[in-house]
């Protein structure tokens, strides 16, 4: 018998310009106490963004809990206590891929609804089912397979526009090393997480053409402006 192909993603995205000033409208379908997750260079940057994003009249006082140390077990599930403790009804994590980890592993360690803004375009890791654990110096520990993916993802165009310019451009580089992740799946032909065949192979078969076509004449001019080019990407 054939594997269904069955597809895993966020339960909703949402993307636009000034969305986490208005991310509350959409954090009501998950709850109204919030456990929301950031670091001090999130907060020093986007700090009237994040407060403005909880005037929602539909959600009660978030607690803000300002991290800044590692991705270890130790900590995740410590602040899966907290989230708990404060009688949050759900996890909201702002910020770059170390701190979405965070948040979808305190999310599921405290069982709650997961939102998660990315404020830089550098990797998937958003709409991703894993998180990646580390020991408290910085090594590898082991990756953290959850149930399922994000129930929210809130992408502000403007916050993700502005992020460091390095950033945008290693996104591009992982999206485009994906091509050679689904041809490794396809070519398996193995179940995937959800017990089916991958659905991948479809639109990745077009890759080569992209690439191909990708040039340093159809790079972005605010891009080329800022010299972008292999010596400093290399420094």
């Amino acid at each position: 018998m054939a594997l269904p192909m069955v597809y895993g993603g966020p339960g909703r995205y949402v993307q636009g310009p000034g969305e986490l000033s208005r991310q509350g409208r959409y954090l009501s379908w998950l709850g109204c106490a919030a456990y929301v997750l950031f670091d001090q260079g999130t907060e020093d940057r986007l700090c009237r963004q994040i407060v403005d994003g909880f005037l929602d009249e539909d959600l009660s006082e978030p607690f803000f809990k300002i991290y800044n140390g590692p991705c270890t077990e130790d900590a995740v599930v410590e602040m899966a206590k907290e989230a708990q403790a404060e009688y949050c009804d759900m996890v909201v994590g702002i910020g770059g891929g170390k701190m979405l980890d965070i948040a979808k592993a305190v999310a599921f360690y405290a069982e709650l609804p997961l939102c998660v803004c990315p404020t830089a375009a550098s990797m998937d890791g958003p709409c991703s089912a894993i998180s990646v654990l580390y020991h408290e110096d910085g090594s590898f520990d082991r990756y953290l397979m959850l149930e399922k993916n994000p129930d929210l993802v809130v992408v502000d165009t403007n916050v993700v526009a502005a992020a460091p310019l390095r950033m945008t451009v290693a996104g591009m580089g992982d999206a485009l090393a994906t091509y050679f992740e689904a041809r490794s799946c396809a070519a398996a032909r193995g179940a995937n997480e959800h017990g089916a065949r991958r659905g991948t192979w479809h639109w990745s078969r077009h890759v080569p053409a992209t690439i191909r076509l990708w040039n340093a004449a159809s790079l972005p001019s605010a891009i080329s402006k800022r010299g972008v080019h292999r010596r400093r990407l290399s420094a």
